[in-house]
């Protein structure tokens, strides 16, 4: 198992051992490498960890970056994009997680608010239920009344 699966598979500390990785072995690993797709059980892991302390804001970051964009942030490095798919039905729940574990640091969006962490961490706890994506269109929320 390369470091990008375990990465994929929710594994924070293997972005530090992907990122050290020489630009060469890299680009061979994004030609070359078939990756499962991203599931909701990998997206809960890292928030749960982020939410009760486990690893810093920054961890959590720099795992989300790079399964929402396929590439490590200023490595510079353009043919080394890994192309990630996320489990199907979970995608929006996914996406949604992801992309404010991404926005941690900023300036402006850059904390989760404990509401939020509930929200995000319930959708996805639904989707590993076997139950509809609660965010996803036509899903409750989308749902008219």
């Amino acid at each position: 198992m390369s470091e990008i699966d375990r990465i994929v598979e929710g594994d924070w500390t293997a972005v530090a051992v992907a990122r050290a990785l020489p630009e060469v072995e890299l680009e061979a690993m994004a030609q070359n490498h078939d990756l499962p797709p991203l599931k909701a059980s990998a997206v809960k892991h890292v928030m749960l960890a982020l939410s009760r302390g486990l690893i810093a804001p920054e961890v959590a970051q720099s795992w989300a970056s790079f399964v929402r964009w396929g590439y490590f942030e200023g490595l510079g490095y353009p043919s080394s994009d890994f192309d990630i798919e996320y489990e199907a039905a979970a995608e929006r729940a996914i996406v949604d997680a992801i992309s404010r574990m991404d926005e941690l640091g900023d300036p402006i969006d850059g904390e989760i608010m404990p509401d939020e962490f509930r929200s995000l961490l319930s959708a996805l706890s639904a989707v590993e239920a076997g139950q509809s994506d609660p965010s996803a269109p036509g899903g409750p929320e989308g749902q008219a009344h």
